[in-house]
This record gives C-alpha cells, structure tokens and sequence, in this order.
C-alpha cells in the first residue's frame, strides 16, 4: 500500500513501509518508496532505526520532498 510519513517537529521523520535507502549523508537521507523518492533536507541527519518496513531519520530537519515516479 501507500507509505505512511510521520515528523515529529524539526527533529524526526519516519516512513513505513519503504522500498531501500538510496543516499546517505549528514545533509540529505533519500529513500525509495511505492510512491516515488522520500528525501529529508537538514543538518546532523542520522538512520535512527532502519529494518525491512520502517525508517526513522533524525537531526535537525529542513525539508521533507517527495518526488513522484513510484512503482505504485
């Protein structure tokens, strides 16, 4: 089905389900979901928790895009 986003403030995002992690840095986490791509803009950004469903990315976020193009 559809992913699901939480953000909880400017602090946390997390995504279930999804479809793998595609870049990581300290500015930018970008995941693949039935949807399209999920990316997270912000400083000090880290996987706080990573399985096969879910994603939690956590720092200081800017920016949450999503970009279309999903498989779903």
């Amino acid at each position: 089905g559809l992913p699901t986003i939480e953000v909880a403030g400017f602090r946390e995002m997390s995504m279930e389900p999804h479809d793998g992690l595609v870049e990581y840095t300290r500015e930018r986490v970008s995941v693949e979901s039935s949807i399209g791509r999920v990316t997270v803009l912000g400083t000090g950004l880290t996987i706080k928790r990573m399985n096969r469903e879910r994603i939690t990315v956590a720092g200081t976020l800017t920016a949450v895009e999503l970009q279309g193009g999903g498989h779903g």
